[in-house]
Parts: structure tokens; C-alpha cells; sequence
């Protein structure tokens, strides 16, 4: 069943469906005032009288929402399948959000263009998100572009560009994010975050508070431009997290824990993630690292671009993992240190850094010591 080339203006929800075979395309979505307080969505997929899974595929392509006071795109409902490709959303409160009460087999979330989200004084909440992808068995978010999230000083501190939490197995690449906060004082915002997964590719993304390098961004406060699993020490130890509202694993357990949902996955030996070729700046004075990759697993983060902010001394990458690769990366950040690794097993080399990089503590020996070049 089509929906497509309608022109909606209206108060509530423009479009709601809650079967599947449903592909919206091509559809128009505004409300009546730009300053929207109703706080309805753009598009919805909402669950079936019975809460049954929705097992036909569920195309969302093409449409433009503008100016909504809720989602511009939401998924409510268990599916099978959700494509969500092609869509631009403005000036609403969050962007493309598959929701904690939802769950999906199968999600493909790619070439949106998500501007100005949490842009106005109405927009309230402790913070919005570009797009969000929680509770799938599978997830590819590539080749969107979030520019402008949470931009508000009505808006909390907690907005995120992309988010993509209990998410099994996952790929997130070719993705731009910028303008993530109060261009006059960062909180403690997050450019993308990769957080509860058995298997995660995330490569080829730009990820930055705004296009000020972090050298001369001092409002940026304690902004991180790439998060994957948590920098809490202790978290790690008991191997999960809690952001957004939702715990999920950081080791052998692979689950979403809400207020409103709550998913698990087959257990595996350990989580693996690699990060290749993205290219981060992070906050100013007291921000975390610019890339921080945390997890109780296998970790291989090699030819990223990682900037933290030299005149601060932040640091422009922090490890923490069972084993891993950390090879052919820029580490441009404090002197002493640029980048703190934690690795039981590690292979380091390749790299080019502004200071020293710290291996279990210590500056790096043999063999690695000679493998990297440091102070430039």
C-alpha cells in the first residue's frame, strides 16, 4: 500500500500507520506554526491493536517534514522490517528516532538529512537526538548527514547526533554530524555513539561540535565527537552502561533495558568493534578524549583522524579493551598525553601524535616505542 505525494498541514501526526507493506513516500509534512507545541510527530509507525510484530517490510522514502513538534519520523511499534532512506527533516524536536518501545529485525536508516532539531525556545527536553536507532538485531545507518541537534539553551545537555544503543549488530559509516549544542556553551553533548552491541562497523563518519576546530572552540565544553560503549571504569567492570534511559551490555550480554522495553540477544564470546577512518574533533578545557572506545572485547581502531584540544591538553583518543589494533591513526591532543590505551593484548603502530601515547600506563615500550611517531 502506497501513501505518497500528499501535501499534510496539520496540528497532530501528518501520517500514521500501524501494519505493515505500507511504503510513505514522497509526502510534504508541516505544521500550522513554526514554533509547533503540540508536541505530534511527522510520520509514526504505531503498534497494531493486538501489539502484534509487524512482519512486512515498512518503506518510509522521500518525504519532507518540516516544523513538528515531536519525531519527524518515529517507529512505535515491533517490526520485522523499517527502511527509512531519503527523508529531510527540519526544525523539529528529534529527527529519526526508532523508540525504546519499538524493536526491529531489520533497520536501514540512510541519505536523511536531519537539520535544526531542538533549534527553538519550545523544544524542552534533557535532550533530543538526530537520529536514534535502540533495540534492533540488525541496523545499517550510513550516508545521513545531522546538521544543527539541540542547539536550544531550553534543551538539557544530553543530545546526541546519532545514537545506536542494543543494537546487535550494527553498521554505522559515511555519516556527517555538526552544530551538536549551544553554539555559545557545549554541555556534555555527543557528535555519534555506538553503545550495546555483539558486533559493530563504524567507519568513514565526520563527527564534530561545530566546524570551529576544537583549538578555537573554547564554549565547547564536554563534548565528545565519537562514544563506543562508556569511559566509566566502573561500568566496564560490571560490563554495562545506562544512557538515554537504557542500560545495555558492555561484554558477553547483549540487551536494551528501559522504562518502557526490555530486548536481549544470543549470548557471545565478546563483544568486536572496529572503528576505521572517521574523522573527530571533540570539547575544550575539561572535555573526555575526542574518540573513546570502551568495551569488554576485541577492538580494532585504525587511519582515524582523533582531535582533542592541544592548548587544554584533552586528549584526542582513550582505549579500553581485551585486545586490539591501534594502527595508522592522527592523534592530535595534549602533549602528556595525547591518547591513553588500556589493552590487555595490543598491537600499536603506525600512528603519528602530538604527545605521548600511553600503553597500560606507561609510555610505549619495545617494540611499539620505535613503531609510532610522536611529537609531531
Amino acid at each position: 500500500v502506497a501513501i505518497a505525494g500528499n501535501t499534510v498541514a496539520v496540528g497532530g501526526t501528518g501520517i500514521v500507520v500501524s501494519e505493515g507493506g505500507f511504503a510513505i513516500a514522497g509526502n510534504e509534512i508541516a505544521a500550522p506554526r513554526s514554533d509547533q507545541r503540540a508536541h505530534a510527530d511527522g510520520i509514526a509507525v504505531v503498534p497494531t491493536r493486538a501489539g502484534e510484530l509487524v512482519r512486512d517490510v515498512v518503506r518510509i522514502d522521500g518525504n519532507r517534514v518540516r516544523g513538528v513538534g515531536g519525531h519527524g519520523i518515529v517507529a512505535y511499534a515491533p517490526l520485522q522490517t523499517l527502511e527509512i532512506t531519503g527523508n529531510r527533516i527540519e526544525v523539529a524536536q528529534h529527527g529519526v528516532v526508532i523508540d525504546e518501545k519499538a524493536s526491529v529485525e531489520i533497520a536501514t536508516v540512510a541519505h536523511n538529512t536531519v537539520i535544526d532539531v531542538g533549534s527553538r525556545d519550545s523544544d524542552e527536553a534533557s535532550g533530543v537526538f538526530g537520529i536514534r536507532v535502540v533495540n534492533a538485531a540488525r541496523a545499517t545507518v550510513e550516508s545521513n548527514i545531522v546538521r544543527g541537534v539541540g542547539t536550544t539553551r531550553s534543551m538539557g545537555g544530553g543530545s546526541v547526533g546519532i545514537d545506536v544503543v542494543a543494537v546487535a549488530e550494527s553498521r554505522v559509516a559515511g555519516n556527517t554530524v555538526d552544530r551538536v549544542g549551544p553554539i555559545d556553551g557545549g554541555r556534555e553533548e555527543i557528535g555519534i555513539a555506538v553503545r550495546g552491541f555483539a558486533r559493530a562497523q563504524i567507519d568513514g563518519n565526520a563527527s564534530r561540535r561545530y566546524p570551529t576546530d576544537p583549538d578555537f572552540d573554547a564554549a565547547g565544553g564536554r563534548f565528545i565527537g565519537l562514544l563506543v560503549g562508556s569511559l566509566d571504569e566502573r561500568e566496564l567492570d560490571a560490563g554495562f552502561t545506562t544512557a538515554g534511559g537504557i542500560t545495555t551490555g558492555l561484554g558477553a550480554k547483549v540487551f536494551g533495558l528501559g522504562e518502557a522495553s526490555a530486548v536481549s540477544f544470543e549470548r557471545i564470546t565478546a563483544p568486536a568493534v572496529t572503528v576505521d577512518t572517521n574523522i573527530v574533533a571533540g570539547g575544550s578545557s575539561d572535555a573526555p578524549p575526542a574518540v573513546i572506545v570502551g568495551l569488554r572485547g576485541d577492538a580494532i581502531v585504525t587511519s582515524n583522524h582523533a582531535h582533542g584540544n592541544q592548548e587544554f591538553g584533552t586528549l584526542a583518543m582513550w582505549v579500553r579493551a581485551e585486545a586490539g589494533t591501534i594502527a595508522q591513526n592522527r592523534l592530535w591532543g595534549g602533549r602528556e598525553p595525547t591518547a591513553e590505551l588500556h589493552i590487555a593484548g595490543p598491537a600499536v603502530l603506525g600512528n603519528l601524535s602530538t604527545g605521548l601515547i600511553m600503553l597500560n600506563g606507561a609510555a610505549l615500550a619495545a617494540p611499539w616505542d620505535t613503531l609510532n611517531v610522536i611529537g609531531i
